[in-house]
């Protein structure tokens, strides 16, 4: 069944290079956003701070290299945008980001939204999980 995953075509250049060239310049100024919450907080620091901060700080060193390679790669050499390993990565971001909400009590302010987002959350981790596994199998 995992083998009738069928990756999907390349978008073509003409639109990956504006794509990366609107993107690349909004990236920088989050990494300088990020940067300046993390190194100057409008709250005092505490370790949950310099956590989400930090996260905030790599998701976008992250990202803005993404749109970094849409600039400079062709996505018909290359086999693949984003590796296996990085879409386990996202697929367990989507899976911590309801049981942080369950932590934090957010949860609980609207549960039945709540629920429904934690079950497409799980179900998008699940994909990403079943994409990753096709593309690691593909390279082996």
């Amino acid at each position: 069944m995992e083998s009738e995953l069928i990756e999907p075509k390349s978008l073509p250049r003409w639109i990956t290079l504006p794509l990366g060239l609107v993107l690349f310049p909004f990236t920088l100024l989050c990494i300088v956003g990020s940067a300046i919450m993390l190194l100057a907080p409008n709250v005092p620091p505490s370790v949950f701070t310099v956590s989400i901060g930090s996260v905030f700080l790599v998701g976008s060193i992250w990202v803005s290299l993404l749109s970094f390679r849409l600039i400079v790669s062709n996505p018909k050499k290359s086999k693949g945008f984003v590796s296996p390993v990085a879409l386990r990565l996202i697929g367990i971001l989507f899976i911590a980001m309801p049981i942080m909400a369950v932590i934090v009590g957010t949860f609980m302010d609207k549960p039945v939204i709540h629920s429904v987002q934690a079950i497409i959350y799980f179900c998008v981790a699940a994909q990403l999980f079943r994409i990753a596994n096709v593309r690691a199998s593909k390279k082996a």
